[in-house]
């Protein structure tokens, strides 16, 4: 894989997709599954808003942005929680020579609310964390704010820097913080839970969870041979991540 490609999602996505295009797959944009029966035979049925596809096999690999009723299978085994970055103008020399960070370098510090960052090739600062509990609130200023004071509370010489670009994303979060691949049901196999790991992980990921469609034998390794432990009181998971925000803050 190539150097930028572990750094940058959307050129990693860019990349899978010309692959799998190459290879003869078909691919469908702004198809959301929205119903999925399961007949007597094990075929599945799933409607999208250009129609139904019927097969014995689907991966499910949205990973936060799975729908939670998507299937019962899944259902209550991961919390989407949003993460948000701001990222600054371009740093000065001064500024570079007192941080101390290069772009080939991304940190992630160890609290329970992690923050991470590294330099972007074009020297800004880019700096992530936590956001808000609900996506009607990701774009609230004080979700921006807060990363800016975590921001200056690392760098204290950059206190006062503004942030040119602010956004947010959903990442998926299993109870005990560890990603499986796994078939849950009959003609079911999923790849959920890798929060804080994604970029990397999904290129592992998706090979894993391809071979345990095609009935290939994975590693003895605990990402594949167990399932995604459900959430208790799973309808509660939002009151449970504000009281979490509130303990660790």
């Amino acid at each position: 894989m190539g150097k930028t490609l572990w750094r940058n999602p959307l050129l990693l996505a860019a990349s899978v997709a010309r692959q799998a295009d190459q290879a003869g797959a078909q691919l469908c944009s702004h198809t959301p599954v929205q119903h999925w029966h399961t007949d007597p035979q094990q075929q599945h049925h799933l409607t999208t808003p250009a129609g139904t596809i019927r097969c014995a096999k689907v991966i499910i690999a949205s990973n936060g942005y799975s729908a939670q009723n998507l299937h019962p299978s899944v259902q209550g085994r991961t919390l989407p929680v949003l993460s948000s970055v701001v990222v600054t103008r371009p740093l000065t020399p001064t500024e570079l020579a007192t941080i101390k960070l290069t772009s080939q370098r991304l940190v992630m510090d160890t609290r329970a609310l992690k923050y991470y960052f590294r330099l972007l090739p074009d020297q800004r600062l880019l700096f992530g964390g936590r956001g808000a509990i609900t996506g009607k609130d990701a774009d609230k200023p004080r979700y921006r704010e807060h990363l800016l004071a975590a921001l200056a509370d690392t760098f204290s010489c950059l206190r006062g820097i503004q942030a040119e670009y602010f956004w947010s994303g959903w990442v998926s979060v299993a109870l005990d913080d560890y990603p499986r691949i796994y078939s849950p049901s009959t003609g079911v196999f999923t790849s959920m839970g890798y929060c804080g790991a994604g970029v990397t992980f999904t290129q592992l990921a998706g090979q894993r969870v391809a071979q345990l469609a095609m009935g290939a034998e994975l590693p003895a390794l605990p990402f594949y041979q167990s399932a995604l432990p459900r959430f208790p009181f799973a309808r509660f998971r939002r009151l449970g991540q504000r009281f979490y925000y509130y303990v660790h803050r």
